[in-house]
């Protein structure tokens, strides 16, 4: 993922949290694209790395 998606990520989270605190219906389609940003391979990688080498240290 680069900064603009990151960007564009965050800034869905944070509509639907204030939706959200605000008592307003928040939309089931943010679902999908933040399910899609959280399982991306590229994303497991990384983590996975972060994870080993935390654990090694």
């Amino acid at each position: 993922m680069d900064d603009a998606g990151a960007a564009a990520a965050e800034a869905e989270i944070e509509k639907a949290t204030k939706a959200n605190a605000s008592g307003e219906e928040v939309d089931d389609a943010i679902r999908i694209p933040l399910e899609a940003l959280v399982g991306a391979p590229e994303r497991i990688d990384r983590l996975a790395v972060f994870i080993v080498e935390h654990w090694e240290k």
